[in-house]
């Protein structure tokens, strides 16, 4: 997400007095929204309108320092090379990391949890995935840092580690491999794991045991900042 950004420290490069502008009118409303839970009206001390007057004060200073930075974000974009500054990237640019192999992304949320994968030419495809993929994963998670405790030698983690992997390709694995052939995926494509949250604690990309003629074979494994990737086998 950085990378995909204009910094700060680009802006002010190109231009010392809009980047201090900025960074003045986030510090201002920073500190103006850590003031809120302590003027906020029902917690106790005033009732009644007169609790009101201070709380409002605030809404309006906030309402002031958004719109200020909203003219001043415009402003920024105005300049060459900052066009998208503070924009969310296009998809066109999400989808240009799928260039090499699908990036497969997994959600994990409380709330909700998906697996998406990200095709070079076409659009998203997105796995649904079970009620309790949430709590799964992170016992999982849980199950295996439990066990490396014992020792990385040890059988408790040996037995750990053969049961979580399993289990995650129960989870994972198998749904990934059948829509990556309904997908059509040719063979000895790279596929790049991007997971979240628990699931960047746990070995995707050496779960299993997998079926010999349908595999995700772990030739060569590269992980940065939580995206891994390896050989997708049809």
């Amino acid at each position: 997400m950085r990378g995909l950004r204009s910094s700060i420290d680009q802006l002010r490069a190109s231009d010392s007095e809009l980047a201090d502008k900025l960074a003045a009118i986030n510090q201002d409303l920073e500190v103006l929204t850590l003031t809120f839970p302590q003027n906020n009206y029902g917690d106790g001390g005033e009732e009644g309108p007169e609790a009101m007057v201070p709380f409002g004060r605030l809404v309006v200073r906030q309402r002031g320092l958004l719109d200020d930075r909203d003219k001043l974000i415009s402003q920024i974009r105005t300049r060459k090379g900052f066009e998208s500054f503070l924009k969310p990237p296009s998809f066109d640019n999400l989808r240009s990391a799928a260039v090499r192999g699908p990036v497969i992304m997994i959600n994990h949320c409380r709330w909700r949890s998906d697996i998406i994968i990200l095709l070079r030419d076409s659009p998203p495809s997105l796995i649904p995935t079970s009620d309790d993929f949430y709590d799964r994963a992170n016992k999982l998670r849980d199950q295996l840092l439990d066990a490396r405790k014992k020792g990385l030698g040890s059988v408790e983690y040996e037995d750990a580690l053969r049961s979580v992997l399993e289990e995650l390709y129960e989870l994972v694995g198998r749904l990934v491999i059948q829509r990556l052939n309904e997908l059509h995926v040719p063979e000895q494509s790279w596929v790049w794991w991007c997971p979240t949250s628990a699931l960047c604690s746990l070995p995707l990309h050496a779960m299993g045991p997998i079926p010999s003629e349908l595999a995700l074979l772990d030739i060569s494994s590269t992980c940065t900042s939580h995206l891994t990737r390896q050989h997708f086998l049809l």
